[in-house]
């Protein structure tokens, strides 16, 4: 879900705190090319652990981090960019990674994956719903408060 909403509203959120089209898109670029890298990074090491909660809990605490960091200190947006990518990055490899390392045999990790996306589409589904509620309003708020000002 981390990635689905960061994909969709991180330029919007980043042009709510006054960066430019152009940043936004540099920053939305880096994004994914980092996140790229995190990926492929994370598979080769949890190859080599013989116990993944470290890298699981790696990457949801950089997830965390980028969204306290975007909502409380919108001016390292940059650094929140990169753990955003790093976390998405790598939490999509874990995820994907686990069912094959969780299940015994080709039935069992070809039913796992379907089950959970079920589930997990359902959730995303609300979760970013939720969240473009919650940009939304923010940045209705934003314009509000700088049109107040007379700032057009």
């Amino acid at each position: 879900m981390t990635y689905y909403v960061l994909n969709a509203w991180l330029p919007t959120i980043e042009r709510s705190h006054g960066v430019s089209d152009s940043t936004a898109g540099l920053h939305m670029a880096l994004f994914l090319l980092v996140g790229v890298g995190a990926s492929l990074g994370t598979g080769a090491v949890m190859m080599r652990l013989s116990d993944q909660r470290a890298v699981g809990l790696t990457g949801s605490l950089l997830a965390l981090t980028a969204f306290l960091g975007l909502a409380r200190v919108p001016d390292l947006m940059l650094l929140w960019v990169i753990c955003a990518a790093l976390a998405c990055g790598s939490l999509i490899v874990i995820a994907l990674s686990l069912f094959s390392l969780r299940t015994t045999n080709h039935a069992q990790a070809a039913g796992l994956p379907g089950m959970a996306q079920s589930g997990g589409y359902a959730i995303a589904g609300q979760d970013l719903w939720l969240s473009a509620c919650s940009t939304t309003r923010q940045v209705v708020s934003n314009f509000r408060c700088s049109s107040q000002r007379g700032a057009w």
